[in-house]
């Protein structure tokens, strides 16, 4: 009879309990699926590069998924970029997970 699930904080999926975390959203979302009483997924997090795909994986389409820019955040973010002149692939795979 759960009509509205709300999970906060969904950056944490990468981190320490983030297993737990995810498994708990991927049975609510296959319940609200699965349920003939529809379920309301409410999602927050901290800016993400790839909200869109966290808004697919909780069944949310992209015209109900927004992210918002870095500037609008009450603590600025710093984006920082580093290249790497490598042009061995095994290293530059090696440095994929890291990146």
């Amino acid at each position: 009879m759960v009509e509205l699930f709300i999970a906060d904080e969904l950056h944490m999926l990468g981190g320490g309990i983030g297993f737990t975390y995810e498994i708990i959203v991927s049975r609510m979302h296959q319940i609200a699926v699965q349920a003939e009483n529809p379920m309301r997924i409410v999602a927050f997090s901290a800016s993400l590069s790839k909200a869109r795909d966290l808004g697919e994986w909780i069944g949310a389409d992209k015209y109900t998924t927004s992210n918002f820019t870095t500037s609008s955040r009450p603590t600025p973010l710093e984006i920082h970029i580093q290249s790497y002149g490598i042009p061995h692939f095994p290293s530059m795979m090696s440095m994929a997970n890291p990146i």
